[in-house]
């Protein structure tokens, strides 16, 4: 949620990046005097969020702007079922997504047909071990301590 308060005069917007370096105003306003402002909204992914201030003039006031994320991180869970190319699935929801659009976050098991399965597995030192796949040769994954399971 986006607020202000105070009395003041200015543009103030709400930008928003997915790469801290290219923003995009997700909405404007000029305000002048007491007019204050409350903006809540929802992104579909990980963002950058930042207030701009442009034009602004004295105020006889403390002015006040604040960003509040409510909760700044929405997961999902999806099964892949078919890969049509490197940017394009179809998949089962498993947990409820935030959005069904596109996403440049994601995150692949370590473990599957596409990555491999590991090419060992042992038990040492009250852990279950297992070791690298064909996408990830060198990686050991470990479990915890007397827990098999997990």
């Amino acid at each position: 949620m986006f607020r202000t308060a105070g009395t003041w005069a200015a543009t103030i917007a709400v930008q928003e990046s997915i790469d801290d370096t290219t923003w995009e105003t997700v909405q404007s306003w000029t305000v002048a005097g007491d007019q204050n402002i409350t903006y809540s909204a929802f992104s579909p992914g990980p963002v950058y969020v930042r207030i701009a201030v442009t034009a602004y003039t004295a105020s006889s006031g403390a002015p006040v702007a604040a960003i509040d994320a409510a909760d700044p991180v929405v997961w999902g869970s999806v099964r892949i079922t078919s890969r049509a190319s490197g940017t394009s699935v179809t998949a089962v929801v498993e947990e409820p997504l935030f959005a069904s659009s596109a996403t440049y976050y994601h995150a692949e098991g370590s473990w599957s047909a596409a990555s491999g399965y590991p090419r060992q597995v042992i038990l040492h030192e009250g852990r279950l071990w297992f070791a690298g796949t064909s996408s990830e040769p060198l990686t050991l994954w470990a479990s915890e301590v007397d827990v098999y399971d997990n």
